[in-house]
């Protein structure tokens, strides 16, 4: 599905347009047998003029929808039509004029038109709708939708503005269970990329993931978060499976939710069922830089380094800009002993993330392995910052393990287990702490996370 072209007189209501388009993307996803592609790849065409077997082609589908949205005071004017992609021939099209207040019913009639025209049976014979109002209040509901579209681009700064359209959406209604949903998405990606202390981010994305669920039980967009939380912040594997299926489950068609999962897979060692994970969202998300990115985190956390180099060089085709595509590309690099490489990708990634502390810290380890003096500028400047704000002790142990320094590496790391750092999920995987392998202390710690059977022996 094509983002709609927004065709009314203000600019600000591209946020309503593109939300519009979302929303209707999340209710065909939940048909089953019907493969839709995620926003991402969708929206790489916004405002390009292609034909659609060439869009066909690059998505690998079969049928594309494109539309145009007018809104004008309370009115709304959606067309809407769909095309074979083998032959360009239009199989349905529809023109809805309403009030702006019977806008989940609109994106409900063309939901259903688009199934009914691609002649998928919805679940038997049921007729619930695919589109159900979450709210009533559509200033809540505008903001929810701006909040969607800087939680989508995913950069830091984009993410803390996301969060607050979510909170401002909540302020008008307290009962709406996908802006909660958004909060949590918010808090559990702030506390992944280090933005707050983990003790922080992640009982905050917690707390709204469960008020959503409680709302809306069957909002399966909730679930990806409180998995997060219990991956990255309880080191609960068990349960963050039990979410992560539950999700998938609910909405098959999530792609973030397969990328995700894909993550917990590779943490876990089952780096097959990670791989093929991770294949699910890009096939929902073909066009997604940082769902291929993810699959190469997967292959270099098997040493699978080939594969992981050919992936990384895949997402920075698609997106050279994206911040954590240059530095899992550093990451790879590094284990390959290409360090002049390994560096210039983190400083790409330093440069694109606008500085991130988690990028910096990959930077200052890679000059550390290359015996370069920057590391210690670098790590000095670190170790300060964590008096100020947080930056995760784990990257900091990996940057004294560089230096050779493996006394205050593994008191760094204990450290990190005390502040609960996200990136001890990784610890009995990541290949750069494979050197601590064997040494009791390490081990001891590492036996503190309950890792499952199924991690492998890494020597």
């Amino acid at each position: 599905m094509l983002p709609f072209a927004n065709l009314s007189a203000d600019p600000e209501n591209e946020f309503f347009t593109d939300g519009m388009t979302d929303e209707v993307i999340n209710a065909l996803a939940k048909v089953p047998g019907l493969r839709v592609v995620s926003r991402t790849s969708a929206f790489a065409f916004k405002g390009k003029q292609l034909d659609v077997r060439e869009i066909g082609a690059q998505l690998n589908v079969q049928a594309v929808v494109e539309g145009s949205v007018r809104r004008s005071g309370r009115r709304l004017r959606l067309s809407a039509q769909l095309t074979n992609v083998a032959d360009g021939y239009q199989l349905w099209s529809e023109s809805f004029d309403r009030e702006l207040e019977d806008v989940f019913a609109v994106q409900d009639e063309l939901s259903r038109g688009i199934v009914s025209a691609l002649q998928i049976r919805l679940l038997g014979r049921q007729r619930s709708a695919l589109v159900r109002p979450p709210t009533d209040d559509l200033e809540a509901y505008t903001l929810y939708l701006k909040g969607r579209h800087f939680w989508n681009r995913r950069s830091e700064p984009d993410l803390w503005r996301g969060l607050d359209y979510f909170q401002q959406a909540l302020a008008r209604d307290l009962g709406y269970a996908p802006a909660h949903a958004g909060v949590a998405d918010s808090y559990a990606i702030l506390g992944f990329y280090s933005a707050l202390r983990p003790t922080e981010a992640f009982p905050q994305a917690r707390q709204a993931g469960v008020r959503a669920l409680e709302l809306d039980p069957g909002l399966g967009e909730a679930h990806p978060a409180l998995a997060y939380v219990a991956m990255y912040h309880d080191w609960d594997w068990a349960a963050a499976e039990r979410e992560f299926q539950l999700a998938i489950r609910l909405n098959p068609g999530y792609s973030t939710t397969h990328q995700w999962y894909g993550n917990f897979l590779a943490v876990m060692g089952r780096f097959d069922e990670s791989v093929r994970e991770f294949s699910r969202a890009i096939a929902l998300d073909p066009l997604s830089a940082l769902k291929s990115a993810a699959l190469a985190w997967s292959y270099y956390f098997a040493r699978r380094y080939d594969l992981a180099v050919a992936q990384c060089l895949r997402a920075l085709e698609l997106d050279g800009e994206l911040a954590v595509a240059h530095a899992w590309y550093g990451l790879v690099l590094e284990q390959l002993k290409a360090l002049p490489e390994a560096t210039a990708a983190f400083r790409a990634a330093v440069r694109c993330s606008g500085r991130n502390v988690g990028f910096l810290a990959g930077l200052a380890r890679v000059l550390a392995v290359a015996g370069q003096a920057e590391a210690g500028t670098l790590l000095a400047e670190l170790i300060d910052l964590r008096n100020t704000s947080y930056v995760s002790a784990y990257d900091v142990a990996l940057i004294h393990l560089a230096l050779g320094e493996t006394g205050k590496a593994m008191e760094m790391l204990e450290t990190a287990y005390a502040e609960r750092a996200h990136s001890m999920a990784f610890m009995g995987v990541d290949p750069r702490l494979d050197l601590l392998r064997g040494e009791a202390r390490f081990e001891r710690l590492q036996a503190r996370l309950r890792f499952p059977s199924s991690l492998p022996a890494i020597a």
